[in-house]
């Protein structure tokens, strides 16, 4: 049997669409006393009458979705809300790596990035004090830290990270 509206397969006993919801008019044949019974229910056997009530589609829909969560159990654990208090408040992970000049080319050092967690609303100036005291830390021997040396935030293209791309708004990671 198949919706009318949308298309989908259905069993020949249901009332409504599984997936659009709208009822099944098509598999009810008409009997001349005026009872309408299920062609499956006709073909097996006409004489026995069924005295389960049909259900609503809201009915139908939340014992559906009570057999669904039977197999899903939820995790104990810390929840994360996405409301307006806790994004602007809420640190981000960002992962921070090292470009090196060579042959007059910047390339990707591989092994060297390093996770940096920091505030949403960090500016370029801070996220770079940030990594470069990070790296630091783990990678004496690549990075320097002292004020001869220079360091720049770089997109993955290798254009500078002042701006965001496309537009002349400063940084940030919002």
């Amino acid at each position: 049997m198949f919706c009318s509206h949308c298309g989908k397969s259905n069993l020949t006993d249901a009332n409504y669409c599984h997936k659009c919801g709208s009822k099944i008019t098509g598999n009810k044949v008409n009997i001349p006393d005026g009872e309408t019974i299920s062609k499956r229910a006709s073909t097996s056997s006409a004489t026995g009458n069924t005295s389960t009530p049909p259900t609503t589609f809201a009915q139908f829909r939340a014992r559906k979705e009570d057999d669904r969560n039977k197999h899903f159990k939820k995790k104990d654990g810390k929840r994360v809300k996405l409301d307006g208090k806790s994004v602007e408040s809420s640190e981000v992970k960002i992962n921070i790596g090292i470009m090196i000049l060579k042959d007059e080319a910047l390339i990707v050092k591989r092994g060297f990035t390093l996770p940096l967690t920091v505030p949403a609303t960090i500016t370029y100036d801070d996220l770079l004090t940030k990594a470069v005291e990070k790296h630091h830390r783990f990678n004496k021997g690549v990075i320097k830290h002292d004020k001869t040396m220079f360091y720049y935030l770089l997109y993955g293209d290798k254009s500078k990270a002042t701006n965001l791309p496309g537009c002349n708004e400063p940084f940030t990671l919002k």
